[in-house]
């Protein structure tokens, strides 16, 4: 019995001598150690916690505020560059600045640090105090005034004849003589006026001098050449003022179509191109002009002179004036003040040069219109400005 467990004990010693024995266990432990961590990674990795596909890093948060500033600061700059292009380029002139001091005339709005940039682009000139030359930027003013300006001035609003103030079409359209007419009958009431259309952006002037130009330049001034077609428009500007010295004064003036003014509660002028509308206003003379005579067929009499009226220089009176156009394509109007006793200087060719009627000294067209219609004017040095207390409405 003892020879077959010998002989089997010579086979497994065999057997373990040929596969290296205990190193051949070891070897079988480890590999097995080895497989077993490895198939737990992969069940970890992509069973378990799956691969998230590579992103690219979120953008940084934008400042809306910042962004939202900068928005608005450009579209600012692109609206002042629209309506830096007006038909005339005004230049400034003062002798004395500090005329431009006084309570009832202020200075232009102050932008940008420049205490006589109004915003508007273009240039500008003035004579400071002791003769010390001012230079600033270019000043462009719309003969129909500024969107934008400190202290007192007239304020103007401009209304469409053609529409309601919900931008309806009005059928069958208004007639503008009509129109015109109810309003001198109403006092001169801004009531008559709120069934039209008004622009929301009103305009403050000093002044109402406006060569010949195309009449869509009264909608562009007004911020509204998109919701205002260029005929049956109005344009309304009120204030106080005062005169320069008491005595007697007369407003004269021409336009195409339309210019009128209503002094303290009175009708003090009404040009109207090729015929009168107001039964209540009648001209006192007219003022001719030989050179421009036959190139104004509405005023075959010369420019219409308003009533002598006897004003005092510490009072201050209510004043409205009125511009019009009726048929569209161009405009001009033109209003003069003129005291009575003043010598009224001639130009070479038999034209009067008479004062602008403005309220603050300086402003004034020194550019010829495209027909040559342009009426001479007293210079800055020698007319008078009239004193004006507030705006109106």
């Amino acid at each position: 019995m003892s020879e077959p467990h010998t002989h089997h004990r010579t086979k497994l010693q065999i057997f373990w001598a040929k596969y290296g024995g205990t190193g051949f266990i070891i070897s079988v432990v480890l590999h097995g150690t080895l497989l077993l961590a490895a198939l737990g990674w992969v069940v970890n990795e992509y069973i378990i916690n799956p691969p998230v596909e590579m992103q690219a890093p979120p953008p940084a948060q934008e400042n809306k505020a910042v962004k939202q500033i900068d928005f608005t600061i450009a579209t600012q700059q692109q609206k002042q560059r629209s309506s830096a292009a007006p038909v005339n380029v005004q230049r400034i002139t003062v002798d004395n600045a500090s005329s431009l001091a006084l309570p009832e005339t202020p200075n232009l709005t102050s932008m940008g640090g420049n205490p006589f940039d109004v915003g508007q682009g273009g240039g500008l000139n003035m004579q400071g105090g002791g003769g010390r030359v001012v230079t600033g930027p270019v000043v462009r003013i719309t003969p129909f005034g500024l969107r934008n300006m400190q202290g007192a001035a007239f304020r103007g609003n401009l209304y469409d004849l053609k529409q309601t103030p919900q931008n309806k079409l009005i059928e069958p359209r208004a007639n503008f003589v009509t129109v015109v007419k109810a309003f001198f009958d109403s006092g001169w009431s801004q009531n008559t006026l709120r069934r039209f259309y008004q622009a929301p952006t009103p305009l403050y002037n000093t002044q109402f001098y406006i060569p010949w130009m195309n009449a869509i330049e009264a909608p562009k001034a007004f911020n509204a050449e998109q919701q205002i077609a260029p005929s049956m428009w109005l344009a309304l500007y009120e204030a106080r003022v005062s005169p320069p010295s008491s005595g007697r004064y007369r407003f004269i003036g021409a336009a195409d179509d339309l210019v009128a003014v209503r002094f303290n509660k009175k009708f003090a002028l009404e040009a109207y191109w090729g015929g009168t509308i107001s039964s209540e206003f009648s001209p006192s003379g007219y003022m001719e002009y030989p050179s421009i005579k036959d190139r104004i067929p509405g005023f075959p009499k010369g420019f219409v002179c308003g009533e002598w009226l006897t004003l005092d220089q510490n009072q201050a009176y209510e004043m409205q004036v009125l511009l019009g156009e009726r048929p569209g394509g161009q405009y001009w109007g033109y209003l003069f003040v003129e005291k009575e006793g003043d010598n009224t200087k001639k130009t070479g060719k038999g034209d009067p040069i008479l004062t602008i009627f403005r309220v603050r000294q300086g402003i004034t067209d020194e550019s010829k219109d495209a027909r040559g219609w342009s009426a001479p004017f007293v210079s800055d040095k020698e007319a008078p400005v009239w004193k004006v207390f507030s705006s109106g409405r």
